[in-house]
């Protein structure tokens, strides 16, 4: 009798948790260059690099704001880690909010602190360990140490380093990057890169917002997720992880 011979299904692996969602989501913003979504719906899960292009013209400080529940959308819903940021659970928040790693647009300094005193104090406000881990990505991104000038005495560019040793402290689950290349050496961008990547095998999730059209040309992983931010949609640039 002839042998049968059958293939032999490889086990399917379980969706990633997912470590940001956003539910028919609505925010219009209150300064007339915010940027603005209508019924959007994204989702990104761990491990996971999604990549959002928005116009020079648009900010989106006010949109990352709602992600951390800083402020309100119009309407819809925005989970992390399953968890909604409506109430006053202002406990359950912090705790969340301990959980996001961000690069600001625009100012991000404490002006009567010095450089060092505002890349910890976020740390110790949420009670996390951050010595060794500073001093690791401190190294990383090539500083000798943090500063201990006040932002208005620091350089742009050096400035905004600290804003990632800052964003990556604390082992986030979600790191938000808004424009984080601005006044930064191209060449950095490949140290940035693989921080990024080192995190994100450890499952952290990241949000990249950039208004450099020519970004998705020189990025660093082309399975990545890449949108575009117009006519208050997101608009996919490219097939991505997340194309759910």
């Amino acid at each position: 009798m002839p042998v049968v011979q059958t293939e032999i299904e490889e086990p399917v692996a379980p969706p990633k948790a997912v470590v940001l969602e956003l539910r028919d989501f609505t925010f219009h913003g209150s300064s007339a260059n915010a940027v603005r979504f209508t019924d959007i719906n994204l989702v990104v899960r761990e491990g996971e690099l999604i990549v959002i292009q928005v116009d020079p013209t648009f900010k989106s400080r006010e949109f990352v704001s709602v992600i951390q529940g800083l402020k309100p959308a119009n309407q819809g819903k925005v989970l992390f880690q399953d968890c909604d940021w409506e109430g006053n659970d202002h406990d359950r928040h912090f705790r969340m909010r301990s959980r996001i790693g961000r690069v600001f647009e625009g100012h991000a300094w404490v002006a009567n602190l010095n450089v060092a005193e505002n890349v910890t104090l976020p740390g110790l406000h949420h009670g996390i360990s951050i010595g060794e881990n500073a001093e690791r990505w401190v190294k990383r991104f090539g500083l000798k140490q943090l500063s201990n000038k006040r932002p208005a005495f620091v350089e742009p560019s050096q400035l905004q380093i600290h804003q990632w040793i800052r964003a990556f402290l604390g082992k986030p689950s979600l790191l938000i990057l808004e424009q984080p290349m601005q006044y930064v050496a191209a060449t950095m961008f490949p140290v940035l890169a693989e921080a990024i990547d080192e995190v994100r095998r450890s499952g952290c999730a990241v949000l990249w917002i950039t208004n450099n059209p020519r970004f998705p040309d020189h990025a660093f992983d082309p399975a990545a997720t890449y949108l575009h931010a117009e006519s208050e949609k997101l608009v996919a640039l490219s097939k991505g992880v997340n194309d759910e």
